[in-house]
C-alpha cells in the first residue's frame, strides 16, 4: 500500500529526529477499526522549529514536494501544510497541535503501533472515537465519521475505557452521537 509506505517513511524520519507527532484521520480508524481507502494522511505536530528543514533534507524533490519554510512558517500560524510524494500523488497533512485541553489529552496518551514495519505514534482507540465524533459535529459531514467511530467502537469493544468515552464525550458535546455509536453497535450484536 502506497499511502502506507509513505506515512511509515515520515513517521522513521520524525522519530529519528526526535519531532513529537501523532497520526490522525482516517488512517487511525482503520487501525483501529474498519479499513477504509483515504488518499492522504494527517499528522499532528508539536511546535519544533527543525520540521521544514528535517522534512526537506529527508524528501528531495523532484520526487517530493515540501518547502522548509513553508512548512514552520504555516504551523507557527496554525495553518496545515503537506508533503507530496508526485511520483504515488499521496500526501501527508501536518497539522500544529493546538494548546485546547482535548488536544493535550489526545496527544498526551498516544501510543506506538507497528504501522508499515516503523514504530509510529496513533492516538488511543477512545481518542479515535471522539476525534471522529468531533469532526462529525464541527464538520457537518457526520455520517462518514460517525460510521469510522462506530467501527473503532465495534472492533475495539470491551478494551475501550467507558468512563474516559463519556468524560470528553460531554466536554465535547458529543455525547448525543456517542450514544448512536453504541446504540447501533447493541443492535448488531442483538441481531447475530
Amino acid at each position: 500500500m502506497l499511502q502506507e509506505k509513505l506515512l511509515a517513511q515520515v513517521a522513521a524520519v520524525l522519530n529519528d529526529a526526535g519531532i513529537d507527532y501523532v497520526v490522525t484521520g482516517s488512517v487511525v480508524t482503520s487501525v483501529y477499526g474498519e479499513p477504509r481507502y483515504t488518499q492522504d494522511a494527517d499528522v499532528v505536530v508539536a511546535a519544533d522549529p527543525r520540521l521544514g528543514e528535517v522534512l526537506a533534507r529527508a524528501f528531495e524533490p523532484p520526487r517530493y514536494y515540501v518547502d522548509a519554510q513553508d512548512v514552520n512558517e504555516s504551523l507557527s500560524k496554525g495553518l496545515i501544510c503537506n508533503l507530496i510524494d508526485t511520483d504515488i500523488a499521496k500526501k501527508v497533512d501536518f497539522h500544529p497541535l493546538k494548546a485546547e485541553p482535548f488536544e493535550r489529552s489526545f496527544f498526551d496518551r498516544r501510543r506506538k503501533v507497528l504501522y508499515g514495519g516503523v514504530d509510529v505514534w496513533f492516538p488511543s482507540a477512545e481518542d479515535a472515537i471522539l476525534s471522529k465524533l468531533r469532526w462529525a459535529r464541527v464538520t457537518g459531514d457526520g455520517e462518514r465519521h460517525v460510521r469510522d467511530a462506530r467501527g473503532v467502537y465495534e472492533v475495539q469493544g470491551t478494551t475501550l475505557d467507558e468512563s474516559y468515552l463519556r468524560k470528553w464525550a460531554e466536554r465535547l458535546s458529543v455525547s448525543d452521537l456517542l450514544a448512536v455509536i453504541k446504540t447501533q453497535d447493541r443492535s448488531i450484536d442483538n441481531g447475530r
